[in-house]
Formats: structure tokens, sequence, C-alpha cells
């Protein structure tokens, strides 16, 4: 006899919990997709600027301990002028991020497409601050990690920035982006970095000469093993770099390899 007033008010209850979940949900405000993008801006710009001023304390601080190096050698401190030497190979030696690389901040959206001489000196440059951080065996294979200098390393890479950023409109801005991405492939090992300047490369000549389709190859194939991505780019290189030849051959043979291995 007590089930039907008890069923009723439980079907009230339940009643009253949808219709409220209803009401909450109709007063749940629309995401404001400006709103979002204000947001967003404002983050970009707050990590631009931290950055950035990371980037000027971290400078400041190398040029202060190569002082303190001059001053205590000219004092004759050899003590002291060993420890400021110590440090200074430590600095070098350890990881300097890009937390955000020249090329992405320019976008893709870039054409090499003006001669501009000053644009070409600034790049003159920085190929002669790449040969000097590649040492003595530059060209030797592995050999040349024996005598690079991570200083020369990071100020090419800054050399080459300065072409895309100063001049974004000259012929030399993919020239610079793969010599960059080259640089950070090499001797950083930040290959996240690499690829997004290899990716630039393309983007802003299409008509690149430089064959940046193997070199992301290799990252994906040695480096990230993704098997299928760097088949992707092998076969590329096969379509784009008959002027390369020993890279098509390469191509081949490692598509061969990768094919095999994705089939066992």
């Amino acid at each position: 006899m007590s089930f039907y007033p008890k069923a009723a008010l439980s079907l009230v209850c339940l009643a009253a919990i949808l219709l409220g979940c209803k009401q909450n949900y109709r007063k749940a405000p629309l995401p404001d997709p400006i709103e979002n993008i204000r947001v967003a801006d404002n983050a970009r710009r707050q990590e631009v600027q931290l950055v950035e001023q990371m980037a000027l304390y971290r400078d400041h601080y190398y040029q202060q301990l190569m002082r303190m190096r001059d001053f205590y050698d000219k004092q004759g401190n050899h003590l002291k002028t060993i420890w400021a030497e110590e440090e200074i190979n430590h600095f070098l030696a350890g990881p300097r991020r890009t937390y955000i690389a020249a090329a992405e901040i320019a976008g893709p959206n870039l054409q090499a497409a003006n001669s501009i001489p000053d644009a070409d000196m600034v790049y003159e440059e920085a190929q002669a601050m790449k040969k000097a951080a590649q040492g003595e065996l530059a060209g030797l294979g592995e050999l040349d990690q024996l005598t690079v200098r991570k200083d020369m390393v990071y100020k090419a890479i800054d050399q080459f920035n300065m072409v895309i950023q100063t001049y974004p409109t000259s012929d030399k801005i993919d020239d610079a982006a793969f010599q960059i991405g080259d640089l950070y492939s090499r001797y950083i090992k930040d290959y996240a970095t690499s690829l997004k300047y290899f990716e630039r490369v393309w983007q802003w000549d299409p008509q690149t000469p430089w064959p940046v389709a193997t070199a992301m190859a290799r990252i994906y194939d040695h480096n990230l093993h993704d098997k299928v991505r760097a088949i992707e780019l092998y076969e590329k290189v096969i379509e784009t770099e008959a002027a390369f030849p020993d890279n098509v051959e390469y191509a081949r043979k490692r598509i061969d390899r990768l094919s095999s291995e994705l089939r066992d």
C-alpha cells in the first residue's frame, strides 16, 4: 500500500534533479573564442618576455665569467683562473634549450625572395663562425665532435638567426634555416628544434637546393626511430634530390630496410 506514495515521491525528486541540471546547463556560458585567443596571445607574449630575459641574463653570466677569468689571469692567480675556466667550460657544455626558436616566431609564410647585400654579409659571417665551431677536423664525420667549440656553435646560430630576424625577405633565410637545423642536429642534439628549422627551409623556399629531405629523414630514422615518417621522407629524397645521387641511393637502401623491418 505504501509503494505508490514512495514511488511518486521518488519521481518528484528525480524530476527536480533533472530540472535543476537542465537549468544549470542552460546557465553555463558558452566559451568565448575571442577571449580564448586573447588569453593565448597574452600567455605567448609573457613567454617571449621570459625567454628573452633569460637569454639576456645567461649572456651576462657568461660575459662576467670571461671577465673574471681574464682578471685572475692578469693577476697571476692561477688557482682562481682555473676555477673560472672550469665554470666557463661547465656553462658551455651544459644544455641551452631553445624555448622559442626564431623560426617558430617568424612563422611559415616568409618568402626567400630578395638579394640583400647586408643580409649576405651577415650570412657569410655566420658561415665563418660555423666553420670555426667545427674545428680543424670539420667534415670528417664523428671526428669533428672532438674539436667542436660549443661557444662558437651558439654564436653561429645567433648570427644565422639574425639573417632571419633582421632580413625576413632575404633570399638567404632558407639557407640560414638549413644551417641552424644542421647545427642543432649535429652538435646540440636538439632534434625538435632542428626539424622546425628544416621545415621552414621548405616553407620559405619550396625550390630550395638544400637536401632538406635527407637531413630530416636521417633524424627520424636514426635519432627518433620513427620508421614510417622516415620512409615518407626518404621517398621525398628520391623525388627531389636528384642532384645528390648518394642521398638517393642511401634513401633507396633505407626504404628497403625499414619496410622489411615493419613487415617483420
